[in-house]
């Protein structure tokens, strides 16, 4: 959490794991590995910018019907203003079981989720701050948004 300062709301620090992020790619290097992790999430879903330019490289290469290696990603990314923070990801990749992708895959999910509920919440908390905004548009506003992002968590559900 970050300190208050004076006339400072505290802003809570958006969930995150770089090492998951990192993971996901990993095990989608093995064979079933990249099917099992797009089952879960997509690029969008990374925490990192690196994660998701890595896993919009491989969802590409999957598109194409190309491969997906180390070399191709680079390839890939080659000229992005962040390919060397994207190689040394690359770099330290190292051998897992490829069955924890799932696992990791579905923390990185749900740590998005996490992150679009509290940017959904922080959106919430602005309209409410709005006195010009008549209260009754402002809560009917935001019980519409809230009924959407419930049916988004629960994966087109409602309830």
């Amino acid at each position: 959490m970050k300190v208050k300062t004076k006339n400072e709301e505290a802003t809570p620090r958006l969930p995150c794991d770089p090492q998951a992020d990192l993971a996901v790619i990993e095990g989608s290097l093995f064979p079933g590995g990249f099917d099992r992790a797009t089952a879960i999430l997509s690029a969008s879903d990374f925490s990192t910018v690196g994660g998701k330019k890595i896993f919009a490289a491989m969802e590409s290469l999957a598109r194409t019907g190309r491969p997906i290696s180390v070399s191709l990603i680079e390839r890939a990314l080659d000229g992005d203003p962040d390919f060397p923070q994207i190689v040394r990801a690359l770099d330290s990749i190292v051998p897992f079981t490829h069955e924890a992708v799932t696992q990791f895959a579905t923390i990185v999910r749900e740590l998005s989720l996490r992150r679009k509920l509290m940017r959904l919440a922080a959106d919430a908390v602005r309209e409410l701050a709005d006195v010009t905004v008549p209260i009754e548009n402002a809560t009917a506003s935001l019980l519409d948004e809230a009924r959407e992002a419930v049916i988004f968590v629960n994966g087109g559900r409602d309830g």
